[in-house]
């Protein structure tokens, strides 16, 4: 797992629930970041029991066929017979359609993870303001004379 953030740590753990032999290797000096501490201390024990391993301060140089090389605190490190790389190493928003949108949209709201990648909670609070807000025009409007 090349990544140890949120997502990385929980496609560790599914993973290593599987019966997978996981090695996560994160580049910060801390693992789990984006997860709620409570969240992050439940998967902590969960990992000392299955077979997880994570190695922090650890940045991937390469990868070749069925190898995994990396640099941790100076040093080289050389990870083989890797059956599978998965790679959870940060996301940035996708606008690509967002001006495509815009030419034939009157109002266009964006939100979410099209902003910048963030929970699924606060996209849906994103998402509940906007609808309010919309919803709110929309009466507004039906209450005007003449208004349809």
């Amino acid at each position: 797992m090349l990544g140890g953030g949120a997502v990385g740590a929980e496609v560790a753990h599914m993973m290593a629930t599987q019966g997978h032999q996981v090695t996560v290797l994160e580049m910060l000096p801390h693992w789990g970041h984006g997860m709620p501490p409570d969240a992050q201390w439940h998967m902590e024990r969960d990992f000392e029991h299955l077979p997880v391993e994570v190695f922090r301060n650890t940045t991937v140089t390469a990868l070749e066929d069925h190898t995994v090389r990396a640099e941790r605190d100076g040093k080289a490190v050389v990870y083989t017979d890797i059956d599978t790389v998965v790679i959870a190493a940060g996301a940035r928003p996708n606008t690509a359609l967002l001006d495509a949108i815009r030419a034939v949209a009157p109002e266009v709201e964006v939100i979410g993870d099209a902003i910048r990648p963030r929970s699924a909670l606060q996209a849906i609070a994103e998402g509940s303001r906007v609808g309010r807000r919309i919803g709110g025009q929309a009466d507004s409007r039906a209450a005007r004379p003449g208004a349809g």
